[in-house]
């Protein structure tokens, strides 16, 4: 589990126990604590349960200690038999982005650690599992430390439903440096450039609200609603994302424009059902399920494309792009602000990124 003692002198924020979480390879190889690093200062951290007295001494509350032990069954059972949790230590990030030459100035931790966490669900999202979601989050501590006095902040617990159906993503270490890794960088350089009321923030946070529901039909109008933040700048929405949306998606070819005016005509059908009491079929019920996994698809596309370039275009901006053709125009020359460049990825020294290096950033917290 760690060391209390010293964990305890680290400040540690933005705790909460997590659910669909891909089994990493790499963590069998870990001899002490077994995490993955989303970024420095933010990460994914494996433990196995406490034990029932343990807890009970612990927490604050009878009522506590049923949802923590919910929590961890629900955990385990979704995440490769390991309970897992997210935290962020805050002096970390903020020194790891001062040997960049970067700062962020509006964030609170809390801020950037859930939409860094929503980032990486949505860049590791495939076909074979759901996004990770927030279970139960705490106040100001760690489960893995499990510090006397702990208490329940969020009571909403992931539905216990179908999980015998449920296929657990598989990353390897190679993929995860080479690929994911890196995007989940990308997407903080791009996060410290915008505000908490930006556009981009509130995408993801309807994107977080949409993985953490358990009813199928609001998650679908959150991830509407995340799509619409986007492209929400005024006359018909569906056309305004019909439109323009496809010129985010990675300069992508027509397939995405199909996909996006068939997920928006069948969102507002299922809408119109939803809202005058339609009697809901078993038809609605597949076209539901479809539509949701398009939206989460068009979700994954928009935010790696707005990773991309760095930032999201205004509707002039947009304008001049589809005036230019779909794979013809230059996304630096049409933004006349200061462009991304500076802080991508590929300029990122490649040694940081290193699995030893990565480990020695970790065990340096606590030393």
């Amino acid at each position: 589990m760690g060391n209390s003692e010293s964990q305890s002198e680290v400040l540690v924020t933005g705790n909460c126990l997590l659910g669909d979480v891909p089994f990493f390879d790499w963590l069998n190889e870990m001899e002490d604590d077994k995490f993955v690093e989303l970024f420095p200062g933010i990460y994914l951290r494996f433990n196995a349960p406490w034990e029932d007295e343990i807890l009970r001494e612990t927490l604050d509350s009878e009522v506590s200690y049923h949802l923590i032990k919910a929590a961890e069954l629900y955990s385990k059972m979704t995440s490769n038999e390991a309970v897992c949790e997210l935290f962020m230590v805050h002096d970390e990030v903020e020194r790891f982005l001062a040997t960049l030459k970067l700062k962020f100035q509006y964030h609170t931790p809390i801020d950037l650690t859930n939409a860094v966490f929503v980032g990486a669900s949505l860049l590791m999202l495939n076909d074979i599992s759901p996004p990770m979601k927030k279970i139960i989050s705490f106040d100001e501590c760690v489960y893995s430390t499990m510090e006397p006095g702990l208490k329940v902040k969020n009571e909403s617990l992931i539905r216990f439903s179908r999980l015998e159906d449920k296929e657990v993503t598989i990353i390897d270490k190679n993929a995860w440096q080479e690929y994911y890794q890196k995007w989940i960088w990308a997407l903080v350089f791009v996060l410290i450039k915008h505000q908490p009321k930006d556009r981009l923030y509130r995408f993801l946070l309807y994107c977080d609200s949409a993985n953490y529901h358990k009813n199928a039909f609001s998650s679908l109008m959150n991830y509407y609603s995340a799509i619409e933040s986007v492209f929400g700048f005024g006359g018909n929405i569906n056309k305004n994302i019909i439109e323009f949306a496809p010129l985010l998606c990675e300069k992508t070819s027509g397939e995405m424009t199909e996909l996006i005016q068939t997920c928006l005509n069948n969102a507002s059908k299922l809408r119109n059902v939803h809202a005058h009491g339609n009697k809901v079929r078993e038809k609605h019920y597949s076209l539901l399920h479809q539509t949701l996994e398009g939206m989460q698809v068009i979700a994954h596309r928009l935010l790696r494309g707005i990773i991309d370039i760095g930032f999201i275009p205004t509707h002039e901006e947009l304008v001049e792009a589809k005036n230019q053709g779909l794979h013809m125009f230059d996304w630096s020359e049409i933004h006349k602000k200061e462009f991304i460049d500076s802080l991508s990825w590929s300029n990122v020294p490649s040694e940081l990124y290193d699995f030893e290096k990565v480990v020695e950033r970790y065990q340096a917290l606590w030393d």
